[in-house]
């Protein structure tokens, strides 16, 4: 017996033993390709590789490229007078492409500047590919991007019925202007360098987003603006100017070049310009609406007398805690001096008063008699280069951390050796050296800022982990989650390091011997006074109500559920476009969670948006609802809308809301990935599972939704239903569903996908390249992972195959708006239904949106023409429309709630009962055993309400 206890005690010893080992085949296996037995080199060149050498060549002579160097069009034209400009050009459509061909005299280095327009009224940059003799020069310039031209209309703003100021309509001017390729991020704060050899070359450009006119493409050398002492020197004659100060206020510019810049209201200080207690004013101009590196704003002025002048700015930059932000100054189109191209503004919770200058002398701008403009443009400032350094290194550590779990898993064993330096020993050296990267990238930014600690201590975080886990191979298994916490950190800090927030009450531009007549606040009795205003008035405000339209039409009670940015826009539509052309009085109101209670009471409104799916269905069941098909144009207005989004607002022979909004399923990936391990995107589900296993060895996961909408995603593309009998009984318990269901239960048991987790962090590290998810994510990853942009894209869904046909239906969920049953306007109710719902207005309300919040608020509208027209890309365009063809939904009946409850019921009973080794419980019996409850319940719901 003690011999046998020995042997038991020995293996087991031995056992332990071999857990300290690395287990190299499998090892070698897990970061291996799985076809090659190597990992296949990213072939993406950035532009600091690129330009590593550009020390050794001079910038060349200058070439310009027009429209008669065109060798190659494809969906682009030639034509002359564009825009009424008396040029000539190419037009590049949204998917069209023109090459054109020139010749070098030498070897050297040039900026590119390209003269252009946009052809066609839009929203968003104009944005095309580019290359070089057929080829990519580097990553940063796969898209370039091109500012439009917005002008804001002179004169008083208009108010709303209740004396509120409205944001006004702004126009494109389709006017030609000339930019350089720059990095849009403002990572290079110079315009890129590119190298020409002597010879032959061509250039491509294609279309990518918008409709863009090319006058020509010029190859320059670069001046570098001459300092301050310089440009001061040369009118060191002039003498200060005479007569009265310019006075601009702020909101009133003449163009901008974002839609996202707009007049602000600012009721912090009685003496911001100009203001009021009782109504809101548009007084200021940018803010947080204002921070995108290359966003501008320009005015329009005049001066009396040639002369000397100073400008001084009553601003705030209470946005960037611990940093400042930066303006580049131009005047009548040009930079002036070096030190105009980064105007710093300090963080301040107050309202300044900056008189530009260099922080101990006003600098003098030298101004002739007449016409000028001035333009501010945001700028990223001396640390640009630092950011974008950070920013190369935080996609190096994620392309590590993804080596390292390739060993580990993204759980790995804390107590386990598992011999990094052995297994990829470039990687661990090269956690020291971004350490010391990161190391002179802080040390730069705190003495810049002059506010060392909390500004960067996420990166100083990250500097003391590396520097240990590139000392100690043996910590890094302990420290992988922290180091995965902390990369998403710095990528949410790297967010915030490039925004350039700055917001401009007034402008002063004063001879030299005037006094500034710029405040920046009020005297304490002043601000006392007005606080105490502010208070009383919030007693008699409504903040409920967003504006009533007053006119001698029938008044139109609307209830919004979302937010008050939603609501603002919305009321300004209705100001400006439905009032004038109905004249019935709209009184718009922010009201959540009480519409159930309003219709018991009698005080329900006319039309309620933003319901969610199965509400028009409840309310109808109940008879609160109105029959939208009694109208004699519904079917011409159904036309707007995917038959799939009606489909969950329709109850029996009627339907009972019109579409809002309209999301479904779309397929994401990690283009950089893929390409790094030779993967092909998966059409259908077969492929996709053949790619399962490739990426498990690779320790990379696939996201996969296991949700109501992802099973019926799948049942639709086999051609089953979800219900028979009209909505009578489940139809789960017939073969095709039940197959369905065992098949998307054997993905999470048979290959081991994870149910839960947050799939934009996991998209963002790289850890999950592919996913499943509801295309409106696009949102979160444009906005809030700028470090993978140009490295993911969004395509349809896998398709099944079925008898030779190819079924992708994605499913779709949509919001709604709803007419009221009791309403005493109802005809008056359907026009504005009509209207808000058409391709002008909802296209109006999405640029709108974007305008406020940026690029994360993408309106997923359910008129389809409007979507159209939102600010995609023409591959984004191609690949969302291709699956907006097959999109289905989730159809409403009465007790349908309790579907999604014992779907995953089953699902969860099945997932958890089962491991690799024990399958446990058998799908197909586990959701046949409740489909009697189900139906029970269908139909105790139907009884009840006479059905």
């Amino acid at each position: 017996m003690k011999n046998t206890f020995r042997l038991i005690a020995c293996l087991l010893a031995l056992l332990l033993l071999l857990g300290s080992i690395p287990l190299t085949a499998y090892a070698d296996q897990s970061v291996s390709d799985a076809d090659s037995g190597e990992v296949k080199p990213v072939t993406r060149t950035a532009y600091k590789e690129y330009s590593v050498d550009f020390n050794n060549f001079d910038y060349g002579t200058k070439i310009s490229v027009t429209d008669t160097d065109v060798i190659a069009l494809q969906d682009a034209r030639k034509k002359t007078d564009i825009n009424g400009s008396g040029k000539s050009g190419i037009i590049i459509s949204n998917s069209g492409t023109a090459e054109w061909s020139f010749t070098a005299n030498e070897d050297a280095i040039y900026k590119i500047a390209i003269e252009y327009a946009a052809a066609e009224k839009g929203s968003g940059d104009l944005e095309l590919g580019f290359l070089l003799d057929s080829k990519l020069p580097f990553d940063e310039v796969k898209t370039i991007s091109l500012n439009r031209t917005y002008e804001q209309p002179s004169g008083n703003f208009k108010t709303n019925s209740s004396g509120n100021q409205i944001k006004p309509d702004v126009t494109e001017l389709l006017k030609s202007a000339t930019e350089y390729i720059t990095d849009v991020s403002g990572y290079e704060s110079e315009p890129y360098d590119f190298y020409i050899s002597k010879g032959e070359h061509t250039i491509t450009l294609s279309g990518s987003r918008g409709t863009t006119a090319i006058f020509a493409i010029h190859f320059l050398s670069y001046e570098q603006s001459i300092a301050y002492k310089e440009y001061a020197s040369k009118h060191s004659t002039a003498k200060s100017a005479n007569g009265k100060s310019v006075i601009l206020e702020g909101e009133h510019f003449n163009l901008k070049n974002s839609v996202v810049i707009t007049p602000e209201t600012d009721r912090s200080s009685p003496i911001t310009s100009p203001q009021s207690v009782s109504t809101s004013v548009l007084n200021t101009v940018g803010g947080s609406n204002w921070k995108s590196v290359g966003d501008s704003v320009l005015w329009n002025f005049n001066v009396k007398e040639t002369g000397l002048y100073k400008i001084t700015l009553r601003a705030r930059q209470n946005v960037v805690d611990g940093m400042y932000t930066c303006r580049k100054l131009y005047i009548d189109g040009n930079v002036p001096f070096k030190e105009a191209e980064a105007i710093r503004f300090k963080y301040s919770s107050d309202w300044q008063a900056v008189t530009l200058g260099d922080g101990e002398t006003a600098f003098e701008f030298y101004l002739t008699k007449g016409d000028h403009t001035l333009k501010l443009e945001a700028a990223a400032g001396e640390l640009s280069k630092n950011v974008g350094n950070i920013q190369y290194t935080i996609n190096e550590l994620y392309r590590i951390y993804r080596r390292i779990t390739m060993i580990t898993g993204s759980s790995p064993d804390t107590h386990r050796d598992y011999y990094f330096n052995d297994l990829i020993p470039k990687e661990i050296k090269q956690l020291g050296e971004y350490a010391d990267q990161l190391q002179a990238d802080v040390d730069m930014i705190d003495r810049e800022s002059g506010a060392k600690g909390s500004y960067t201590s996420v990166l100083k975080k990250v500097m003391t982990q590396l520097k240990t886990m590139s000392a100690n191979q043996r910590v890094i298994a302990k420290n992988l989650e922290r180091f995965k916490s902390n990369l998403g950190s710095m990528s949410s800090w790297l967010l915030t390091a490039m925004e350039q927030p700055l917001e401009i009450d007034l402008i002063e531009i004063a001879p030299l011997d005037n006094e500034t007549s710029v405040k920046a606040n009020a005297g304490f009795f002043k601000s006392i006074s007005f606080s105490l205003k502010n208070f009383l008035n919030s007693y008699t405000s409504d903040y409920t109500t967003i504006g009533r339209g007053e006119s001698d039409g029938k008044k139109i009670k609307v209830w919004i559920q979302t937010g008050r940015d939603q609501a603002e826009v919305t009321r300004e539509l209705i100001d400006s476009d439905y009032t004038e052309k109905y004249k019935n009085p709209i009184e718009l109101s922010v009201v959540t969670g009480a519409l159930l209670q309003s219709v018991l009471a009698g005080q329900a409104p006319d039309v309620v948006l933003d319901l969610a799916a199965g509400d028009p269905m409840e309310y109808a069941l109940r008879g609160a609802a109105h029959n939208l098909t009694e109208f004699d144009d519904f079917d011409e207005v159904a036309k707007r809308f995917s038959p799939a989004a009606l489909r969950a607002a329709t109850f029996e022979d009627g339907v009972y809301g019109l579409p809002q909004t309209f999301t479904f399923f779309m397929l994401f990936y990690r283009t950089d990935i893929f390409e790094e391990y030779g993967l092909s995107v998966p059409k259908t589900w077969t492929e996709l599972i053949k790619m399962i296993p490739t990426l498990q060895r690779n320790r990379l996961e696939f996201g996969l939704p296991h949700d109501i909408n992802m099973y019926t995603t799948l049942l639709y593309q086999r051609g089953y239903e979800l219900y028979r009998d009209n909505g009578a009984e489940s139809n789960l318990d017939t073969n095709g569903p039940i197959s369905t269901f065992v098949d998307l239960t054997d993905y999470f048991a048979l290959y081991d996908l994870n149910v839960t987790y947050d799939f934009s962090n996991r998209f963002r590290s790289g850890e999950m390249p592919i996913a499943i998810a509801d295309f409106i994510n696009y949102n979160q990853l444009t906005a809030f992972a700028p470090e993978i942009k140009g490295r993911w894209e969004m395509v349809p869904i896998p398709a099944t195959e079925t008898d030779g046909k190819m079924n992708n239906t994605s499913c779709g969920t949509a919001t709604y708006i709803m007419l009221l049953e009791n309403s005493k306007v109802k005809d008056e109710a359907w026009e504005f239904m009509k209207w808000y719902m058409s391709e002008k207005i909802q296209s109006l309300y999405g640029i709108k949106m974007e305008s406020i919040l940026g690029s994360c608020a993408k309106v997923a509208t359910a008129n389809v023409s409007a979507l159209s027209k939102m600010t995609w890309s023409s591959k984004e365009y191609k690949n969302l429309f291709k699956q907006y063809e097959s999109v289905d939904a989730v159809p409403q009946v009465p007790g349908g709630y309790y579907l999604s409850r014992i779907f995953g019921f089953a699902f969860n009973r099945v997932y958890n009962g089962s491991t690799l080794q024990n399958m446990g419980e058998v799908p197909s019996t586990v959701l046949t055993d409740y489909i009697p409850e189900l139906n029970k319940e269908l139909k105790r719901k139907r009884a009840e309400f006479g059905r």
